[in-house]
């Protein structure tokens, strides 16, 4: 049963995926290019674990549920852009500063950077069953060894940090427009990630896990897709209104 939903999360997650790839198409937008890139991992995330229990554990699941863990490191940071240049676009008082957006673009660097020689630094992951669900993680949680696998360690890559700041800095650009542009959707969907990901899957399993990174990211891909349009903040005409938009 938990395998069909990580299958229907994934399928949905599939359809936002495509959806923003379509406006990305229209708009050519560097905002919503910047998201799209992550959010394409989480329904083949989703996908593989649902699809694991009639895969089985072994190298070919390995190898499979090992991407996105390197595509995110490489990708997740850059949302980091689309994150300081909204908040630019929208005339946010502290994003104005140029050294304050500048120290944000280079965060983003320096995070992917940090989080490349992590993930680099180790190639190990292992089987972890829970329910009907098989799946490949850095940090098996306790209990959900699959049978028959050797010990594991902990992956350097167990703790996803980018993740951590990349929806808590969206989470808080949620609050900023739905208290100025009454627009509360990303402030929803980020922050229900933010509870699903504070789950302990030893006790809940992996399935909020997968939830709340899908949601996160659909949230954030949404957001980016309605205020891409927004002229730059140099740009000559009225200032963007404060609701409405």
């Amino acid at each position: 049963m938990y395998s069909l939903l990580l299958l229907a999360v994934g399928a949905a997650g599939l359809a936002v995926t495509l959806w923003t790839l379509r406006q990305w198409q229209q708009t050519r937008s560097g905002l919503i290019l910047f998201v799209l890139l992550p959010l394409a991992a989480a329904p083949y995330e989703a996908l593989v674990a649902g699809l694991g229990r009639f895969i089985g554990a072994g190298d070919q699941l390995r190898d499979l549920a090992g991407l996105p863990i390197i595509w995110w490191s490489l990708t997740l940071p850059l949302s980091l852009f689309t994150f300081a240049t909204i908040c630019r676009r929208l005339r946010f008082r502290w994003a104005r500063i140029d050294w304050s957006h500048g120290i944000i673009c280079i965060g983003a660097v320096v995070l992917m950077l940090w989080e490349l020689q992590r993930v680099f630094g180790t190639k190990r992951i292992w089987p972890a069953c829970w329910q009907d669900v098989v799946h490949y993680v850095p940090a098996v949680p306790a209990g959900q060894l699959c049978a028959g696998a050797p010990p594991p360690g902990e992956s350097p890559a167990a703790t996803w940090v980018g993740l951590w700041i990349v929806f808590g800095a969206f989470a808080g650009l949620g609050v900023g427009l739905a208290t100025t542009r009454r627009w509360p959707w990303l402030a929803i969907g980020a922050g229900i990630a933010l509870l699903l990901l504070l789950l302990p899957p030893a006790t809940v399993g992996p399935v909020p896990a997968y939830v709340g990174r899908s949601l996160g990211l659909a949230a954030m891909a949404m957001a980016a897709v309605r205020y891409a349009d927004l002229p730059p903040l140099d740009a000559a005409g009225p200032p963007v209104p404060a609701a409405g938009t």
